[in-house]
């Protein structure tokens, strides 16, 4: 451990040590084990907590629960002696409170005699405070913690303006079983109940016990970054599915998010004291430094990279587009990574990732701003040299204080205020992307927005139409979407070097590559498993897990091609585009959780983050396991964050945006959260690249007309209109009809619908027309015997009056209701 005298003995202020330039001599004397100890102390001080929920036989474990994080700590002491200082990290889990009230002396800071121990204590016991900031209101009864189980956040979640207390998820809680994995996702679901079955907590217990044997038997002891990314990747596992304190109202922060949270600010703390020469009590205690800082980084075209494909021939636009989308969402990640490895702190730095964007906690620290910077400018130089700007990475950054963490009832501090805080910063960099690189002393460089013209025997390459080439070959990069997306259906790890000279796909400068296994030693520095939340198979490097939506139809192993998913559709083969996302996501999580007087502000870090991962959790983990189980025929282009877009079988696009609905309301259980969406069918030869822009502009008029709709083929609904719609349009298809009804009597019915639109939107007269001539031809083209579900709707249309509201519905999406059943019609329904 660094003597604190290395510093004081300079006998200099903090701020005049870095006025000087004395920053770089002090950031050199940070004591790296001191600063792995903090941290693991931070990520296993409540640990005790879930080894305490045992409630019979050896897992009754008895004890508060600082003594049984610290019983963990020693039982497995060789795990962490070789990257901590394990007699310090026993002291600082067991005492990392310091309420006199609810701990005896042995287990306060206040009692550790060495002043640079308690210092480090009184950092973990803060970090602690500030990560459980969400703590305030108690039940109004003692309840027993091993049976108290963990609430859902998103029900908490309230549209600005709202007033009065919400109850939606008052009764609903979360199963005691570990993440999910390899489609395996329905425990993801609040279910009614209040406490855990006898003996449920001991299955997790038994099931954590033996994963946490398995990875300390592999795990490379001697790294620090693989001990606490293992550990990590078991914490969120196993931890995310208890509550953090069970003695609250409304327990809806998880043990892992409680545990991470802590882990990630203690690192910015220690580092800035540590770096700043000012790692003492006194200055750890004091709140007025703005000691952290919010780094949010965003990619920007990623739709316009991922379509922009200009043939269908070329190496396959199905296989490529999974590449293209794999590899947007490996950017993100290589590039968190990165700046989290150029600044020397753990990936509990990361805290929130998904859909292109994440969320990094650094310490607030001339250092961190200038290897921040760096590391943008590197970013933007790769990917203008090997991509040609399509893609752009967005960084900004947000200082803040202690306060940051601490929400009021007037809404002036809090995390979401920080994240609004930068999220304003991060438009303002996406309207100037590519500056960096592209200007020079403040103006843009002509010349470097010039490409040279083509010489002579080079074209374009002919699947991207951009990138020159000598032969009729595709371009290195589409090249290696037509291999990655070879590769990608038996992916179940990817293998991160940091040597760019591996045999792997490039990013941001290093290797990135592939496995259906998981990496042998040398093979990789850095591994992401998917779908499946064990990594000790990896447990010799640092790693962790995500969820990615990553489907793909085959027939015998053979990916489908788009022609082949669309002969798999009920009638005319045309392939559909599911394109869905959440209305008002970003808003709902900066506003969402303020709350004023006497209410208490829910406004927290934990519980933001917890937002971020449930959405990503449906997005990545359930849209994974539906399309796996139930809609095998649609193709996932990319899911995550809060949106999707999915090609399939055109009648299985329009039933997976309902069921993505029904599942997406189910998950929150919260009016205040609601989901758009918008199907366009097409011929399987129309190009994705104007297809995914159309499906993006029906989502924007869905949207437009109020949220919380479908488009269906440009028409807008609500969903409980699409829903008495598509019920109307089975029974029909269900009765045989469809298939004896002439083609002419079905185009005259979408020919009345319009008519009736005529009248209802223009009001125009002739519109009402559409009556008579509805009953002409029913009387001409009907057989009652022998099509009565459908002489049942005709008759039910010519009765309704204009004026009537409770029957319009059936007029205002005849027309729609008409072409569904000619798109059916040919070929019938198997």
């Amino acid at each position: 451990m660094l003597p604190r005298s290395a510093i004081s003995h300079c006998g200099l202020a903090p701020s005049v040590l870095q006025s000087v330039g004395f920053l770089l001599r002090v950031h050199v004397m940070v004591d790296q084990r001191e600063f792995q100890t903090v941290v693991l102390a931070a990520l296993l001080h409540d640990v005790g907590k879930l080894l305490q929920r045992g409630s019979f036989g050896a897992l009754d474990v008895k004890g508060p629960h600082p003594q049984v994080s610290t019983d963990f700590v020693s039982a497995f002491r060789p795990v962490f002696e070789s990257v901590a200082d394990v007699d310090v990290l026993a002291t600082l889990v067991r005492r990392h409170h310091e309420n006199e009230a609810h701990f005896p002396r042995d287990l306060l800071v206040q009692g550790i005699k060495d002043p640079d121990v308690r210092t480090l204590a009184s950092l973990v016991s803060l970090s602690d405070n500030l990560s459980s900031s969400e703590r305030g209101q108690r039940s109004e009864q003692w309840q027993d913690f091993k049976f108290v189980p963990l609430a859902p956040v998103l029900p908490r979640l309230r549209k600005a303006g709202t007033e009065g207390r919400v109850d939606n998820g008052a009764r609903l809680h979360a199963r005691a079983a570990p993440c999910p994995g390899d489609g395996d996702m329905p425990g993801i679901f609040p279910e009614d109940f209040q406490q855990y079955a006898e003996g449920e907590m001991n299955l997790l217990l038994q099931a954590f016990g033996a994963r946490f044997r398995t990875l300390a038997d592999g795990l490379d002891r001697s790294s620090f970054d693989t001990v606490i990314s293992q550990l990590l990747g078991i914490f969120r596992a196993y931890g995310s599915c208890i509550p953090s304190n069970t003695q609250e109202e409304y327990p809806d922060v998880s043990l892992a998010d409680h545990l991470i949270g802590t882990a990630a600010i203690a690192a910015c703390i220690y580092r800035f004291h540590a770096e700043s020469g000012s790692l003492t009590e006194e200055a750890v205690r004091a709140t007025d430094a703005k000691r952290f800082l919010l780094v949010a980084g965003d990619l920007s075209g990623i739709q316009r990279y991922i379509f922009d494909i200009a043939t269908q021939g070329a190496g396959g636009v199905a296989r490529r587009l999974r590449a293209r989308s794999f590899y947007v969402q490996l950017l993100a990640e290589v590039a968190a990574l990165s700046i989290l490895e150029r600044l020397n702190l753990p990936v509990t730095n990361e805290i929130m990732a998904a859909g292109g964007r994440f969320y990094l906690l650094v310490p607030n620290l001339p250092s961190a701003g200038d290897g921040i910077k760096e590391a943008a400018s590197e970013f933007d130089r790769w990917l203008l040299d090997n991509l040609g700007a399509a893609i752009a990475l967005n960084v900004a950054t947000h200082a803040f204080g202690d306060e940051g963490f601490r929400p009021t009832s007037e809404g002036r501090t809090g995390f979401g205020t920080v994240l609004r805080a930068v999220n304003t910063l991060l438009a303002k960099a996406k309207l100037q992307p590519m500056a960096r690189p592209l200007q020079r002393d403040g103006r843009w460089d002509a010349d470097s927005l010039l490409l040279p013209p083509l010489g002579p025997g080079v074209n374009a390459c002919p699947a991207c139409g951009h990138v020159p080439v000598e032969t009729d070959e595709a371009c290195p990069e589409c090249t290696r979407d037509r291999e990655m997306g070879a590769q990608l259906p038996r992916t179940g790890w990817v293998a991160l070097n940091a040597d760019a000279a591996g045999d792997g796909f490039r990013i941001l400068g290093k290797s990135v590559k592939p496995l259906e296994e998981p990496p042998r030693g040398g093979e990789a520095t850095f591994a992401i498993r998917l779908n499946n939340a064990d990594t000790t198979p990896a447990a010799g490097i640092p790693a962790v897990w995500r969820y990615v939506a990553n489907h793909v139809p085959a027939d015998d192993g053979n990916t489908l091609t788009f022609e082949e998913m669309a002969a798999r559709s009920h009638g005319k083969k045309l392939l559909g585009f599911l394109k869905a996302d959440v209305d008002r996501l970003g808003e709902l999580t900066v506003f969402g959780l303020r709350r004023e007087a006497p209410e208490q502000d829910l406004d927290t870090v934990s519980r933001v983050v917890a937002i971020s991962r449930a959405v990503e959790t449906f997005f990545s983990g359930w849209v994974q396991h539906l399309v796996l189980t139930e809609f095998k025929s649609c193709y996932v282009v990319f899911s995550g964050g809060d949106d999707l877009f999915v090609v399939g079988p055109w009648d299985e696009t329009l039933r997976l945006a309902e069921r993505l609905r029904d599942d997406f309301e189910r998950y929150t259980r919260n009016p205040a959260m609601t989901l758009s969406a918008a199907v366009l069918a097409t011929d399987p030869r129309y190009p994705i690249a104007r297809a995914a822009p159309e499906a993006e502009h029906l989502l924007r008029a869905a949207k437009d007309a109020g949220r919380n709709r479908i488009n269906v083929f440009g028409r807008v609904l609500t969903w409980d209109d699409w829903k008495l719609l598509r019920s109307e349009w089975d029974g029909l298809l269900e009765s045989g009809e469809v298939a004896q009804a002439t083609s002419a009597l079905l185009h005259s019915l979408r020919a009345y619908g319009h008519m009736w639109e005529r009248w209802a939107i223009d009001k125009d007269p002739l519109g009402l027309r559409y009556q008579p001539m509805l009953a002409y031809a029913a009387a001409r083209n009907i057989d009652a015997p022998k099509t009565p579900k459908l002489a049942a709707l005709v008759d039910r249309l010519i009765a309704i009056r204009p004026l009537e509201s409770a029957e319009r519905w059936r007029l205002d999406h005849l027309a729609l209701l008409a072409h569904l059943l000619i798109l059916s019609k040919q070929g019938g329904r198997q």
